[in-house]
């Protein structure tokens, strides 16, 4: 049987209200929804010109492009310049690196899903593995760890994300529990809240914060109707909520994760885009990653500016799979055995693939307001930083991090964030390292 490989959804969209109202209707009752109440979604634009392939047919698809005409009529395009005005780069090697092999176990970590900076130098790190939040001072020096299992004040069971919030307050959501639980700069339990999703019975799927202490929000994508077997991207919904959880507004509703549905489970797809998202001080940045360009609203939802920049989309081959599922199988030889190991070594031939890999995956609002964006480079997941100004000029490429870096704190001369460890051997790693900019 022959594997169909499909272009990534196109979600080129032109929004329109169910009827032209005049400006005074407009200014109170704005169209919140990409898909459904006084909002109508037109799918233009789309090339499904086949293409062959040794594994089968590629159906290409045009690139997914946000265009909220609805909330702004005449957008700004940020177009970036042949050469920035400014070089970007940090100095290797790190300032700070945590989690090496050292033989010190409080810098062994089982699962970083965040690293931030407090005003005393010292590092929090967020391991989900361990439960915990372990706080270290400017030398690297282990201070204090907080946080265990369990359901009660400044326990966790399931940790999904962390973040500076405000000026020295982390939040650290649990998943399991549905709740933010809120720690002073010395890592001890203040109280809990409930970060809302843009409507009640949503429940968050991904955050982004800033210093005034507001949230942008992911909502967990929604599927109208059944979902048949192979790739789908559900709509998510985006927000802005304050510390307390209450919401502010609502941005919009947008092509969420590329997934997979499976006869008996749907999971992100492994090739597939995901939406992010950034804020700062009333400014929301959304991105599909599925093209090289990324949304700017102001908090009320209307769209101020689309950030452009130029690049050839990375196309989807037979090796990049066969990377790709063999690494995964050796990870879990040995562990994953029988008819299961075979079934999950059917899953990756048989998935139906999209025509090009994503072109992003992250955005980081630094504290400037600066947008900085992970970009992919090839087949194998290296990737490179690039940053956009809070006045939306293209600043470059930031050069000396290490492939697939993941940043989670910058600062006006610094940038922190993490590698992971590949194999399950290898831990991961929190680094900070000095940035410097010249002309």
């Amino acid at each position: 049987m022959k594997r169909v490989l499909v272009g990534a959804p196109c979600f080129k969209t032109i929004v329109d209200s169910e009827a032209r109202r005049t400006g005074s209707q407009r200014n109170g009752s704005r169209c919140m929804a990409l898909l459904w109440g006084l909002c109508l979604v037109i799918v233009v634009g789309c090339d499904h010109t086949p293409v062959r392939t040794r594994a089968g047919r590629i159906i290409t698809d045009s690139a997914s492009t946000i265009n909220n005409r609805a909330e702004s009529r005449n957008p700004g395009i940020a177009q970036t310049p042949q050469q920035p005005e400014w070089r970007w780069r940090v100095r290797v090697p790190p300032r700070l690196a945590l989690g090496l092999a050292s033989g010190d176990s409080a810098q062994e970590f089982g699962n970083v899903l965040g690293a931030v900076r407090l005003r005393s130098g010292a590092i929090a790190v967020g391991d989900a593995a361990r439960r915990q939040i372990r706080i270290f001072d400017e030398h690297g020096r282990f201070l204090r760890a907080s946080g265990r299992r369990g359901e009660g004040p400044g326990e966790f069971l399931r940790m999904d994300w962390m973040g500076r919030c405000g000026e020295d307050t982390l939040f650290v959501h649990d998943v399991a529990m549905g709740k933010m639980i809120v720690l002073d700069p010395e890592g001890q339990y203040v109280r809990d809240t409930r970060i809302r999703a843009y409507r009640r019975g949503i429940r968050p799927y991904g955050f982004a914060c800033d210093a005034r202490g507001e949230f942008a929000v992911i909502g967990r994508p929604e599927a109208d109707e059944p979902v048949p077997e192979g790739p789908h991207r559900p709509l998510s919904g985006v927000s802005v909520s304050d510390h307390r959880g209450g919401v502010i507004s609502t941005i919009g509703k947008f092509p969420g994760e590329d997934r997979y549905r499976y006869p008996r489970s749907d999971m992100p797809h492994p090739f597939g885009a995901v939406l992010s998202v950034a804020i700062h001080q009333g400014r929301v940045y959304v991105g599909l990653g599925s093209a090289f360009e990324v949304g700017v609203f102001h908090a009320n939802g209307e769209l101020d500016t689309l950030l452009r920049w130029g690049g050839d989309p990375i196309p989807m081959t037979e090796e990049i799979l066969v990377a790709a599922a063999e690494a995964d199988l050796d990870k879990v030889r040995g562990v994953v055995v029988g008819d299961a190991f075979e079934n999950r070594r059917r899953s990756w031939y048989r998935m139906t693939l999209p025509q090009t890999l994503p072109v992003y995956d992250r955005l980081v609002a630094d504290v400037t307001g600066n947008l900085w964006i992970r970009q992919r480079v090839d087949g194998v997941g290296n990737t490179i930083w690039i940053v956009f100004s809070n006045k939306h000029e293209y600043l470059g490429e930031v050069m000396g991090l290490p492939s697939r870096f993941d940043i989670t704190d910058v600062g006006d001369d610094y940038v922190l964030g993490f590698l992971r460890g590949e194999f399950r051997a290898a831990a991961d790693e929190v680094l900070l390292f000095d940035l410097t900019r010249s002309p």
